[in-house]
């Protein structure tokens, strides 16, 4: 019903990110994952996948406009 769709945090994976060195305006590495689906929610799969994408990017509070396969709106609206 609720697929898990996001960062994985060190404590849950138990593996230590990698340090390095980026501009503040791009996302640390890390571990992330879109899973967690069952019969029926392999449906919300495309969703999650352009929502992970966006995650990925840091762009989950940034104002999209409605495109095929992505709703309008920041990340967090998306979602009731």
């Amino acid at each position: 019903m609720m697929p898990f769709v996001g960062r994985l945090e060190s404590t849950l994976t138990g593996r230590s990110p990698v340090k390095v060195t980026l501009p503040e305006d791009i996302i640390y590495p890390g571990e992330w994952v879109s899973a967690g689906y069952n019969g029926e929610g392999m449906v919300n799969a495309w969703g999650c996948g352009v929502a992970l994408g966006l995650m990925v990017l840091g762009r989950e509070e940034s104002d999209s406009s409605k495109i095929v396969g992505r709703p309008n709106g920041p990340l967090d609206s998306w979602f009731i």
